[in-house]
């Protein structure tokens, strides 16, 4: 159809030709992007490498080091890329790799490993493996989404064969994670608003080590179809806080004592950190979830 004279341009970027999208749960998220690995798996020429011989001229006694200087190289091979910055883990994309390729980088012990693919290191013997790990938890970010198919904020059992509604993919040690990203996706808003979905976070009794906590709320609205992750600042207006108070209240005593005032909300948020992957997705502002943790947890305080 044409565009009526006098009308605004109104640029989709070739979105409006295809179907209406739709809210996908994070499992659904995952299989989709096995797709797209798939996709570029048959594309991708890979280029014969010289092969590369050394001369060992002496050996070198690395587990020699002091420890300090020891967690300094792990810290550089497995907690920073290629631009300075830490890795980030998310949820999603974990999944995805284990369903596409579910045979490799496994450890020696049988674990599944989730560090970056220059970490060979970390196979040389059981010591070097338990404190490299020790860094990749210490000096990098977990993303973890919690949605209404995989509210139980707890650990899967596998790769494949596992409990839909656990939401942490196998082989991530919640005692070992120190910086932490959890986006609460409450699903379509129509349905989110009749009745919030039901969350359990057993979980968090095993973050012995969680410091940093980064909370993100979010909903998906049909109108913001064309759009990407965004703040809703209607949000308050429109919904109200009472069922978004209601899951505080059972969140906020789960979170471990020795998490900070933590931080809320998508405004300054690391561009690395990908919540809500598709188009339409809605955050909660951060300043109404600050308000709402702080003051569950000033009435926490006042009744001990």
């Amino acid at each position: 159809m044409a565009r009526p004279r006098g009308t605004a341009r109104i640029i989709t970027r070739g979105l409006a030709r295809r179907p209406t999208p739709s809210w996908e749960s994070s499992l659904k998220r995952a299989e989709a992007l096995i797709a797209r690995l798939k996709r570029e798996q048959n594309y991708r020429v890979e280029k014969p490498r010289p092969l590369t011989t050394y001369e060992r001229k002496a050996h070198f006694n690395f587990l020699g080091l002091p420890r300090e200087l020891r967690d300094e190289v792990y810290s550089y091979v497995l907690g920073k890329n290629t631009d300075g910055k830490f890795e980030v883990y998310d949820s999603v994309r974990t999944q995805a790799r284990h369903q596409f390729r579910p045979d490799v980088r496994k450890s020696p012990r049988g674990r599944s490993k989730i560090i970056s693919p220059n970490s060979a290191m970390v196979h040389v013997n059981g010591q070097l493996h338990s404190e490299a790990m020790d860094a990749v938890y210490r000096e990098n970010t977990f993303v973890i989404t919690v949605d209404p198919a995989s509210p139980v904020f707890e650990v899967r059992e596998s790769k494949r064969d596992f409990d839909k509604k656990k939401a942490i993919p196998f082989g991530w040690d919640l005692s070992k994670i120190v910086k932490m990203c959890l986006c609460i996706d409450l699903g379509p808003e129509d349905n989110a608003t009749t009745k919030f979905p039901a969350f359990n976070w057993a979980g968090f009794s095993k973050m012995r080590c969680l410091r940093e906590l980064r909370l993100v709320v979010t909903t998906w609205k049909r109108g913001r179809a064309y759009m990407h992750l965004s703040v809703d600042e209607d949000w308050i207006h429109r919904r109200g806080v009472e069922g978004l108070r209601e899951m505080m209240r059972e969140l906020v005593p789960a979170i471990p004592k020795g998490v900070g005032r933590g931080q809320f909300g998508v405004e300054d948020m690391d561009r690395r950190i990908r919540v809500g992957d598709l188009f339409g997705f809605c955050a909660v502002p951060g300043s109404v979830l600050r308000g709402l943790f702080e003051d569950v947890r000033g009435l926490e305080g006042n009744d001990g």
